[in-house]
C-alpha cells in the first residue's frame, strides 16, 4: 500500500489510492490515516454514544438496546456506501476526506 498505493485487492480490481495532488500518499496517508485512525475515530465516537445512552442502565436495558448499538457500529460504513453513489464529490468516502486522498483507476504496468 505505501509504495504503490495499492493493496492486493486494489491491484486485482485495477484501482489505486493517490493524494489530492496526484502523488503517492505513502504509509502515513494510505495506511495510518485511511485505515487505523478512521477505525479509532469510529470506536471513540461509538463508545461515547454508548456511554451517554447506557450510563447507569441495568443489564436488561443494555441487552434490550443491543440492536441500537449494532446500528451505531455499522452507521459509518452505511454512510460511506451512500457516498460512493454521489458523483458530485468524486465518490470519496469518509476515509478519503480524512486522509485527503482519491481512489482512481490504476495505469497498466508493462
Amino acid at each position: 500500500m505505501s509504495k504503490y498505493g495499492q493493496s492486493i485487492g486494489k491491484r486485482i480490481v485495477g484501482i489505486k489510492v493517490i493524494k489530492s495532488n496526484g502523488k503517492n500518499p505513502g504509509f502515513v496517508g494510505n495506511v495510518l490515516l485511511r485505515e487505523c485512525v478512521f477505525y479509532l475515530i469510529i470506536g471513540f465516537v461509538v463508545s461515547i454514544i454508548a456511554t451517554v445512552f447506557f450510563n447507569g442502565a441495568d443489564t436488561d436495558t443494555i441487552v434490550a438496546n443491543l440492536r441500537t448499538m449494532i446500528w451505531l457500529v455499522y452507521m459509518p460504513w452505511l454512510i460511506c456506501f451512500g457516498m460512493l453513489y454521489q458523483t458530485k464529490i468524486w465518490r470519496r468516502t469518509l476515509q478519503d476526506y480524512l486522509a485527503g486522498t482519491l481512489v482512481v483507476k490504476a495505469e497498466k504496468s508493462r
